[in-house]
């Protein structure tokens, strides 16, 4: 029998703070992990990154029995077009936030879909516009959502998908390798590295117990801060609240234990350095930095090529029996790109239900963008990152 979801709407972040302990129950048990929405992730991003939001917390539990929660979405009330009085639920992604996977319990995410849409049909006829953007389009909660749009009188489109890079560790490190990089360029690499070597003694560390984090923190910061993004305002550092906010996530990752934070160091200075947030059996690459007075070097890529090293390391006692690690990169962007053979597609879709004025809004959308010249623009990027890369404008009829 086909479970039945009910819809509870939280507006109130501190409701949502009420019920840690049902979010974290559901955690455990994801169909697909998303580190963007959980608890330790999502709390610290309410406190120093939300403005004046107006947020619709949908809550989905079970009925009957446990009544577990089984699914999880943040959502902001936003217009469709500043001169259009159309209203659209957009799911909540802040400028840390890469990845907007809802959370759904395993075995649930069809209902979950279904539970959505009937919530969306519910609303009054302004507000019934979904904006779901980075968002895999692959996987279980993927195949499901386009399942119960077939089964629903819909009008949806896609209107931007591009391929992000994506590690699948089922071959051998050199063998990955391989198949991302040319042998003239890995030359020229082994080259690279051994002339750094030359200037003193280099070594690839990680973080060595929780007492270690803060320090590594303030060394991303600083290191992140020197370079292009500190003089265009951008780093970390630049902003006082994404600063703080960036501290407490890193915190309560290494308290977890699901915090690495690799670097490259030459006499013991870090020249570059990533930290990787853990969940098993995958990863996501959440920050890179480096030296930019190294870059004739390419610190960045010997200390990606060091962790695609250790992804495939059985013996590495964090990220070994990993399977996949997530970028959480735009298009081209970073040297993930240089170094991972595989591409993961990340879409944005708008849903409707019905007829109603959203329709004809989203059927003449993508004409609306090419009339204004904006087909080259990239509305699903994660900010800051770069606009190059696939795009896909579909409109698929109501069914």
């Amino acid at each position: 029998m086909t479970p039945h979801l009910r819809v509870e709407v939280l507006q109130d972040r501190r409701q949502v703070v009420a019920a840690r302990a049902a979010l974290e129950d559901l955690c455990h048990e994801l169909c697909e992990p998303n580190i963007f929405y959980e608890p330790w992730f999502l709390f610290p991003a309410l406190e120093h990154l939300a403005s004046d939001e107006r947020f619709q917390f949908l809550c989905l539990y079970e009925q009957g029995g446990r009544q577990r929660l089984c699914g999880f979405v943040p959502l902001i009330e936003g217009r469709l077009h500043p001169l259009l009085p159309l209203m659209t639920y957009e799911v909540w992604a802040h400028s840390q936030c890469f990845r907007c996977t809802p959370l759904v319990r395993r075995g649930f995410a069809g209902p979950f879909w279904h539970a959505v849409l009937s919530w969306l049909e519910g609303q009054p006829w302004h507000c019934r516009l979904l904006h779901l953007h980075r968002l895999p389009a692959e996987g279980e909660l993927w195949d499901s959502l386009r399942s119960a749009l077939e089964e629903r009188p819909s009008l949806r489109a896609l209107l931007y998908r591009f391929d992000s890079a994506f590690l699948r560790t089922g071959r051998s490190y050199d063998e990955t390798l391989s198949r991302s990089m040319s042998k003239s360029t890995r030359r020229k690499l082994a080259q690279q590295r051994r002339r750094l070597s030359e200037r003193g003694k280099l070594a690839f560390t990680d973080l060595d117990g929780s007492a270690a984090v803060d320090g590594a923190i303030e060394e991303f910061l600083r290191i992140e801060a020197s370079g292009w993004k500190g003089r265009a305002g951008t780093a970390l550092a630049s902003n006082r609240k994404v600063a703080a906010f960036y501290r407490d996530v890193m915190r309560a990752a290494c308290d977890q234990g699901r915090l690495t934070f690799l670097s490259l160091r030459l006499d013991g200075r870090a020249i570059a350095t990533q930290c990787t947030i853990l969940a098993p059996p995958g990863a996501f690459h959440f920050k890179c930095a480096y030296d930019e007075s190294y870059r004739k070097f390419s610190p960045g890529i010997l200390l990606e090529m060091e962790s695609v090293h250790r992804m495939h390391d059985p013996d590495d006692p964090l990220r070994s029996g990993l399977t996949w690690c997530d970028s959480c990169a735009g298009p081209e962007d970073g040297p993930d790109y240089r170094c991972w053979p595989q591409r993961r597609p990340i879409a944005r879709y708008r849903i409707t239900t019905g007829w109603t004025p959203h329709a004809v809004a989203l059927a003449l959308w993508p004409l609306g963008r090419r009339l204004l010249g904006r087909g080259s623009q990239d509305a699903g990027r994660p900010r800051g990152r770069s606009t190059s890369g696939r795009r896909h404008s579909v409109i698929a009829r109501p069914s």
